[in-house]
Formats: structure tokens, C-alpha cells, sequence
């Protein structure tokens, strides 16, 4: 009798999943795109999940694969932002950095984050932020960020130890 080898892996598998997990975030990103450039041309109001599907290229059963409603876009745009935002402010902490330059440098971001969409865009996100207040790590976001900012200056010593750091976020 021979002696039987080990069975080899299968290699492929965590290159197929990390494949499908790429091309899964590639196809809901390409969702969103999709929904805020109709947006800003056709309005939120007028916009179907059917014009998103068709300008995305996809089915509407994988827009509700990622979605269950529109507004659920909006809220993800507003997720995006508030995470490119607290990016920022994390590099700019990294780097070193003037409290107030900083603070200035997150504010003007928030601002040019609102900027480039229509008002009603806009004012449509915030509300659709304030029903999604139980998933608070999304509204969090911003203030959170302020918040590790205060607290940091407060460590260098650019705030007084004193300073209530989660009542100025």
C-alpha cells in the first residue's frame, strides 16, 4: 500500500472571495454614484430606484441586495462623507497640527462636502440622518471626530485640562 498525500488546499477560494468582496463594494459604490449624479440633475424627489438601476447597469434586485429603499442611499452618502471627513481630520492629527487651523480645516470640509449637492439634497440627507438616529455610529461620526480632536489638544496642551472636550464637539 502506498502512502496517500495530503490533500492540498484550494487556494483559490481567498483569492475568489476577495474578488466577489472588491467587485461587491465596486457595485455598491457604483450605486451611490449613480444616485447622486441623477440627483443633482433630476432631483431626489423624481429619481426612481428604476433610474438609479438603469444609470448603475444593474438589476433592481441588487439595488435591494444593498438597499431596501432610496432613502437608504442618501443615508450611505452621508455615512461616505463623514467618514472622508474624520479621515482628514485624522491625517491632519497625525501630522501634527494648530488646534484652530484644524478645527477651520474640518468645518470647511463639512462645507464643501454640502456644497456640491442641491440644498434639497442636502436638507433630504440631514432628515434621513436624524431616522437613522438608532444607528448612531453614523451621526456619530462627526462629533466623535471633534471630540478626539478636543481630546487631543487637550493632551499636547493646546486646551486647558480642564476643558469639557464632549460638550465643545
Amino acid at each position: 500500500m502506498g502512502a496517500s498525500s495530503p490533500p492540498t488546499a484550494d487556494r483559490s477560494q481567498p483569492r475568489r472571495a476577495t474578488f466577489q468582496r472588491a467587485r461587491s463594494r465596486e457595485t455598491r459604490r457604483t450605486l451611490v454614484r449613480s444616485a447622486v449624479a441623477l440627483w443633482r440633475v433630476k432631483g431626489y424627489e423624481e429619481t426612481t430606484v428604476e433610474d438609479i438601476c438603469r444609470a448603475a447597469g444593474v438589476s433592481k434586485g441588487l439595488f435591494y441586495f444593498y438597499f431596501q429603499r432610496k432613502e437608504d442611499v442618501l443615508f450611505e452618502i452621508g455615512v461616505l462623507s463623514s467618514e472622508a471627513i474624520v479621515r482628514e481630520a485624522r491625517a491632519e492629527l497625525d501630522r501634527g497640527y494648530e488646534l484652530m487651523e484644524l478645527v477651520r480645516n474640518v468645518l470647511v470640509s463639512l462645507e464643501r462636502s454640502m456644497r456640491r449637492n442641491p440644498r434639497p439634497l442636502v436638507l433630504a440627507a440631514i432628515l434621513e440622518g436624524y431616522r437613522h438616529v438608532p444607528d448612531r455610529s453614523a451621526s456619530d461620526a462627526v462629533p466623535a471626530t471633534f471630540s478626539a480632536v478636543l481630546q487631543h489638544a487637550q493632551h499636547d496642551g493646546q486646551l486647558p485640562p480642564d476643558a469639557d472636550t464632549a460638550r465643545l464637539a
